[in-house]
């Protein structure tokens, strides 16, 4: 006598939850069973840890209708978090990598016009794609800052 068709699919449920979460440690996964969705989750002291500090928005929870989906959410979040470039959603805003973001900040103290420039063109090479027709050259734009 073979397995009830619903301990089945249940034990297909837990191996891939067991599978996504040994790929993603920080996540907490699970599905509903009234719904049918499956759902990833983390404390927000765990996102911040694990994000830019330049980013003021982390993803904490998302949510699909698979496991696969699910796991290339949380790939795309992961990828996205790695290279600092989390956007702040509806703003021209990205997070900065953190090597970058510590660069920036030592040469607005700095007088060495060299290590400005040098920084400034880092800060281009990274912006988004969008940034490039919008900022200007000129004093207004020196900033980083979108022209409006």
């Amino acid at each position: 006598m073979g397995k009830p068709q619903e301990l089945i699919r249940a034990d297909m449920v837990e191996a891939e939850r067991i599978s996504l979460r040994e790929e993603f440690p920080s996540w907490s996964i699970v599905r509903t069973t009234d719904t049918r969705r499956w759902w990833a989750m983390r404390p927000i002291e765990r996102a911040r840890s694990d994000v830019l500090p330049a980013c003021d928005q982390v993803v904490t929870e998302l949510d699909a209708d698979s496991a696969e989906e699910l796991r290339g959410k949380l790939r795309r979040v992961g990828e996205e978090e790695a290279t600092g470039s989390r956007r702040r959603s509806g703003s021209n805003y990205m997070a900065l990598p953190r090597d970058l973001w510590q660069d920036t900040l030592a040469a607005l103290d700095s007088n060495d016009e060299q290590h400005r420039d040098d920084v400034s063109q880092r800060l281009r090479a990274s912006a988004p794609h969008i940034w490039t027709s919008d900022v200007s050259d000129g004093p207004e734009g020196a900033s980083g800052v979108p022209a409006q």
